[in-house]
C-alpha cells in the first residue's frame, strides 16, 4: 500500500478489531482492510441462551464462540464464565459496525480529497502483480503500435478486482492516452 502523492505521513496508522485490521494513512486517506486469521485458544463458558444455558468454546484471542455445544457433564460448571449470548452478539456487532463506519470514512475522505478508491487499487499488491503478468503475456509491446509498452488499460472495468485475461491490454503510453486523453 503506497500514500498518494503529496503526502507528508512517514508511516500508515492501524485500527484493529477480533477479526481484521484496517492499515490507514489520516491524511492521503488511503487504507487497506486485512482479515485476520486467528490461531484459536479456546477455553470453555457457559453460554446463556433462550431456553437455557449451554457450554461452548470462546476463543481468547478473537472472541470467536463455536456454534456448537460442548457436552455438559465434561465440565465443573461453577468454574466457567458466564456469557450472555443477547449481550455477546450486540458487542460484536458494535465493534463491527464501528469499524465498518470508520472504513467507510475514510472512503469518502478519499473522494471528498480528490483520488479515488481506483487510485488504491492501482497502487496496491494485487493489482502490480497482475500488471506484471499481463505485461510478460504481450512479451512488453504496446498491443496497438508495437512499441515498448509500460501501461496495462482496462479494456472494461466491470470486473475490477477480479479481471479476466482478455479484459486487460499492454499499451505504451501515448496509446494509452488515445483511450484517457486527462
Amino acid at each position: 500500500m503506497y500514500h498518494f502523492k503529496g503526502c507528508s505521513m512517514p508511516k500508515f496508522l492501524e485500527l484493529h478489531s477480533s477479526k481484521y485490521t484496517i492499515t490507514y494513512c489520516p491524511e492521503c486517506f488511503v487504507h487497506e482492510r486485512i482479515n485476520r486469521k486467528c490461531e484459536h485458544d479456546f477455553e470453555p463458558v457457559l453460554v446463556g441462551i433462550r431456553k437455557g444455558t449451554s457450554v461452548r468454546k470462546l476463543c481468547k484471542k478473537c472472541n470467536f464462540i463455536t456454534p456448537n455445544a460442548e457436552k455438559q457433564c465434561n465440565y465443573n460448571l461453577s468454574d466457567l464464565r458466564n456469557i450472555n449470548l443477547e449481550e455477546y452478539r450486540k458487542s460484536t456487532d458494535y465493534e463491527n459496525l464501528r469499524l465498518f463506519n470508520f472504513e467507510y470514512g475514510l472512503e469518502e475522505d478519499v473522494n471528498l480529497s480528490g483520488h479515488s478508491n481506483y487510485d488504491n487499487y492501482l497502487h496496491g499488491s494485487w493489482w502490480t502483480s497482475r500488471r506484471i503478468d499481463i505485461l510478460k503475456r504481450d512479451n512488453g509491446i504496446c498491443q496497438l503500435c508495437g512499441d515498448p509498452a509500460k501501461v496495462v488499460h482496462h479494456m472494461e472495468y466491470l470486473n475490477k478486482g477480479n479481471e479476466r485475461d482478455f479484459e486487460l491490454v499492454s499499451l505504451c503510453e501515448d496509446c494509452h492516452k488515445k483511450y484517457h486523453p486527462d
